[in-house]
């Protein structure tokens, strides 16, 4: 494979992992916020467990989309800067 190829791919490749481990870490930690919520069904107001698992949904969501937009951020400086390196040619 060409060198562009793969660097192409890698740089494809990795935040489509990163991805993917970001969303492993939010589906534990809505496991862990259900479990509380059915451990604690008796004890506490369900009106306020309710609102526990909707706005957990929620702020993950929010954190996972700004997390990619971050990357998505960073990589198109780095595509930005590698064009203005060439600009500098001596």
């Amino acid at each position: 494979m060409n060198n562009n190829i793969l660097a192409c791919q890698w740089c494809n490749a990795a935040p489509l992992w990163f991805a993917i481990r970001v969303d492993l870490v939010s589906i534990a930690t809505m496991m862990v916020i259900a479990s509380f919520c059915v451990l604690f069904r008796n004890d506490s107001n369900p009106i306020m467990l309710a609102l526990l698992l909707s706005y957990s949904v929620v702020l993950q969501s929010y954190v996972i989309s700004t997390i990619r937009m971050m990357m998505q951020v960073e990589a198109r400086m780095v595509n930005a800067d590698r064009c203005f390196n060439l600009l500098k040619i001596p």
